[in-house]
């Protein structure tokens, strides 16, 4: 997409989703959140005596709706996908976590509901003796080729015993084997 076709799908008129999230950062108490959003800036919250400021960049519109849908675990799935990033991420969760309060609006509503579906979807893949055996095929039935490839010999997952610290992994995992 192009530098003028992302800002002109930015101009268009504002989800409910954006308008929801930019009150609640617009209430923000102790710090400011610059949130950079296709041709827009806004200014959200008020300065803290440490001026904390963070910038957040919106990358998809799509951002929005992942987070009143998912509250912070949408707004970790929005991040891991690149729909938005920030210049501080670290400064970013102590602003977060100063204005919890303000914030914990967003794991309500819509929130609830996504995480009620979630509860709905996982209790059909709960751990019956069926179940259990469909979730262990799915993530685990991969073909040893792919285990060798950082397991040692006998495709442990438990820790190595490093004696000295000079050890290969080879040699710590038969010293582990050993003290067993």
């Amino acid at each position: 997409m192009s530098a003028q076709e992302n800002t002109s799908k930015f101009t268009e008129r504002m989800s409910w989703s954006k308008k929801f999230f930019l009150k609640l950062c617009n209430d923000l108490e102790d710090g400011e959140l610059m949130l950079h959003d296709g041709c827009h800036v806004h200014s959200l919250g008020k300065p803290s005596k440490d001026q904390l400021k963070v910038s957040i960049y919106i990358n998809n519109e799509k951002t929005y709706q992942m987070l009143m849908l998912g509250g912070s675990n949408g707004a970790a799935e929005a991040y891991m996908q690149g729909h938005w990033e920030t210049d501080n991420l670290t400064d970013l969760i102590r602003l977060l976590l100063r204005n919890r309060s303000q914030l914990d609006a967003m794991e309500g509503g819509s929130a609830i509901v996504a995480g009620f579906v979630s509860k709905i979807w996982h209790a059909f893949n709960r751990n019956t003796k069926t179940g259990s055996n469909k979730n262990i095929a799915a993530h685990y039935d991969l073909g040893n080729d792919f285990f060798e490839l950082f397991l040692d010999k006998n495709l442990m997952y438990s820790s190595a015993l490093y004696q000295t610290g000079h050890e290969t992994l080879e040699q710590a995992s038969q010293a582990k084997l050993a003290r067993i």
